[in-house]
C-alpha cells in the first residue's frame, strides 16, 4: 500500500477548492448565486463582485445596442446555457488535473524523491496547478465574452440589413494591425496591404470555435483576448485608407475584393 496517497477527504477538499474557483467565476460572469461554494481558501481572496458591464449579459446587450438594435433575449438564453455547460465541463476536467498532479507528486515521494519539506513542496504543487486552473477560467471568460459580443452583433446586423433587402450581409472584423496582431488575424482580417479590412459574407463565417488554418474566421473570433470586433458594411460602402467610407450607390466591396 502506498504510504503517500490522497485520501477521500483530501480529494473532496480539492474538488471543493476547484469548484469554488468556478462558482466565483459564474457569479462574476453570469450572476449565478454562490450558494454553499462561497469558500475562501486564502486570506487574500476578495468577495465576488458581479458587474453588469463586465458580465456576459452586459457584453451581449452592449453589442446589440451599439448597432442600434434591442438585444435578443432568446439568443442570449441559448448562449448563457452554453457558457454554463462549458464551465461545468471545464470544472470536472480541472478537478481531475489537480488530483492527478497532487497524486503524481505523492507518488514521487513514495519512490524516494528527496524533499526537504514535503508539506511545503506539496503546497507549492497545489498552488501551481490551482493558478493554472484560475488562468484557464479567465481564458474561458474572455473567449465566451467575445463570442457573445459577436453573436449579438451579428443578430443585430441581420435585422438591420434585412430591412434593406440584404439576405447575406457583408461583414468585417475591425481592429489594429500591430506587433501584437497574430498571423491568423492578419491573414483573415486584412488584405495584403495590411491596412484594408478583408470582408466576408455572413454565410462564409464559421460557427463554433476557430481552429488554426481554417479558411474563414469564426463568428466567435480567432482566439481569446482578440482585439478585433465584428462589424457590417452596408451597400455602397467600402474602405479608403482602412476607414469605412461611402464609395457610391450600388458599390459592392465584397465583389470588389473577390474579383478574379
Amino acid at each position: 500500500m502506498l504510504k503517500f496517497t490522497l485520501t477521500k477527504k483530501a480529494t473532496k477538499a480539492i474538488s471543493q477548492i476547484v469548484g469554488n474557483i468556478f462558482a466565483r467565476a459564474k457569479k462574476r460572469f453570469l450572476g449565478k448565486e454562490l450558494g454553499s461554494k462561497d469558500i475562501r481558501f486564502t486570506p487574500i481572496t476578495k468577495p465576488v463582485e458581479h458587474r453588469l458591464d463586465l458580465s456576459l449579459r452586459g457584453i451581449f446587450e452592449s453589442a446589440a445596442k451599439a448597432e442600434g438594435m434591442a438585444p435578443n433575449p432568446k439568443l442570449y438564453e441559448v448562449i448563457e446555457k452554453g457558457v454554463e455547460d462549458y464551465f461545468d465541463a471545464h470544472e470536472k476536467l480541472a478537478t481531475a488535473r489537480v488530483v492527478n498532479a497532487v497524486q503524481s507528486h505523492l507518488h514521487d515521494l513514495e519512490m524516494g524523491k528527496e524533499v526537504k519539506d514535503p508539506k511545503k513542496e506539496l503546497r507549492n504543487v497545489l498552488d501551481t496547478v490551482l493558478e493554472k486552473v484560475t488562468s484557464d477560467v479567465k481564458t474561458v471568460v474572455d473567449t465566451e465574452g467575445n463570442r457573445a459580443k459577436n453573436y449579438s452583433t451579428l443578430d443585430a446586423i441581420t435585422k438591420i440589413t434585412a430591412g434593406l433587402g440584404v439576405n447575406d450581409p457583408t461583414v468585417f472584423f475591425s481592429g489594429p494591425n500591430d506587433k501584437h496582431t497574430c498571423n491568423e488575424c492578419l491573414r483573415l482580417f486584412f488584405l495584403k496591404d495590411g491596412i484594408t479590412p478583408r470582408v466576408w459574407k455572413m454565410s462564409e463565417l464559421k460557427n463554433g470555435y476557430f481552429k488554426r488554418g481554417d479558411p474563414a474566421p469564426s463568428v466567435a473570433g480567432c482566439h481569446c483576448n482578440c482585439r478585433h470586433a465584428l462589424g457590417s458594411v452596408l451597400p455602397g460602402y467600402g474602405f479608403v485608407g482602412g476607414r469605412l467610407t461611402f464609395i457610391s450607390p450600388g458599390y459592392d466591396v465584397w465583389e470588389d475584393q473577390n474579383k478574379t
